[in-house]
């Protein structure tokens, strides 16, 4: 990539990264964050991303991390 390329990809919805909703594994992503010392997690993206860091949200409340 390069400046010319994302110069408007403000204006575009979705991804240009090809990425999809896949599945959803949550224990395994949290257990990648705690493997990592991955303390934080920073979201960009709307309803469906949002579900997913509430689901991640509760798995590690579950866990008191």
């Amino acid at each position: 990539m390069n400046p010319e390329f994302v110069k408007n990809i403000h204006t575009e919805g979705g991804t240009i990264l090809g990425s999809s909703r896949g599945g959803f594994k949550g224990k395994e992503i949290v257990d990648a964050l705690v493997d990592k010392g991955i303390n934080q997690v920073y979201l960009i993206g709307g309803d469906g991303t949002h579900r997913g860091i509430v689901a991640l949200s509760k798995e590690v409340s579950e866990r008191n991390l």
